[in-house]
């Protein structure tokens, strides 16, 4: 359990980084 639970966390948390990053890039556009 505990090691599906890290790997939710550490895809998760990346997914939310690109989207900030992607929301940058499309603003700058």
């Amino acid at each position: 359990m505990w090691e599906a639970l890290f790997l939710a966390l550490s895809l998760s948390l990346p997914a939310k980084f690109i989207r900030r990053a992607v929301d940058r890039r499309s603003k700058e556009k």
